[in-house]
């Protein structure tokens, strides 16, 4: 779901919904960090690779650090792929 496919007619008739895909999970105790980024970050980046780049940032706390260390990772990998750079976003949150 993206806000820029409200009331964008020809999107929609492509197939773009603004309707939001949800999944919803419970909170473990083992849970450490919750992570929310856009398909700009996923798109470059696998799981892994950003739980990888938020974990120096958890002793701290630095939760803003965390997601911008994200996006910076993120910004590098469409630089591998060619002048284009979809919009990354991320919020962090340690448990």
């Amino acid at each position: 779901a993206v806000s820029r496919g409200l009331g964008d007619a020809l999107a929609q008739s492509c197939g773009l919904s603004a309707r939001a895909s949800v999944v919803e999970a419970p909170l473990r105790e083992e849970d450490l960090i919750l992570i929310c980024a856009s398909d700009g970050v996923f798109d470059v980046l696998q799981d892994a690779e950003v739980l990888r780049t938020c974990l120096p940032f958890r002793r701290a706390r630095d939760a803003a650090g965390a997601a911008a260390a994200v996006v910076a990772v993120a910004v590098k990998g469409w630089a591998k792929w060619s002048g284009y750079r979809d919009d990354a976003s991320c919020v962090v949150l340690f448990l």
